[in-house]
């Protein structure tokens, strides 16, 4: 049962390294050193990728790395809770009280800088079903330049990803 709660919450790892490689140098690896400590498995896979980057010494770590963030990331999205939106006063009087109120972005939103256009190779992946082994993704990462991504939880609860301008995500970065 956990095994597949960590297969269901990292689709994209599991696709990329197979369901033998994951169970065995993945999944149990990091059961052993992060057992469930609730009775709600929703957050099982909460340290996975903070393991990867500390313990994982297995074969791709270095992409196998950001697959597993940009995975949780896709399950946390869709339960962070939406922060009531900033309300801009319609009396010109109050229109001064905006720049004493602090910014910051939904708890939902997420900014990535990577060299690789991950959340399209991600749509890729997923749309086949895992196979044995660990695939091959050099075909989809001889493109290298550099992919400024902004992550969110759309209003009407889906999920979105896409590239924007480094002048925006730099922008965004002060929130």
């Amino acid at each position: 049962r956990l095994f597949k709660t960590l297969q269901a919450t990292f689709p994209f790892l599991l696709s990329v390294v197979g369901f033998d490689y994951f169970n065995e140098k993945i999944a149990k690896p990091y059961l052993l050193k992060h057992p469930p400590d609730s009775w709600s498995i929703n957050g099982l896979g909460k340290q996975l990728p903070y393991w990867m980057e500390t313990s994982y010494r297995g074969v791709d770590a270095m992409h196998l790395v950001p697959i597993a963030h940009m995975d949780w990331v896709f399950v946390e999205a869709l339960v962070r809770p939406s922060l009531p939106p900033l309300i801009i006063p319609k009396e010109p009087e109050k229109l001064a009280l905006l720049f004493e109120t602090p910014l910051f972005l939904q708890p939902h939103v997420y900014l990535f800088q990577w060299e690789h256009d991950w959340i399209d190779i991600r749509q890729i992946f997923l749309k086949q079903p895992p196979q044995k082994g660990l695939r091959d993704l050099s075909a989809f990462l001889s493109k290298k330049s550099p992919q400024f991504i902004i992550l969110f939880r759309h209003s009407d609860h889906y999920l979105m990803g896409k590239a924007i301008s480094p002048a925006h995500w730099h922008l965004l970065q002060l929130f």
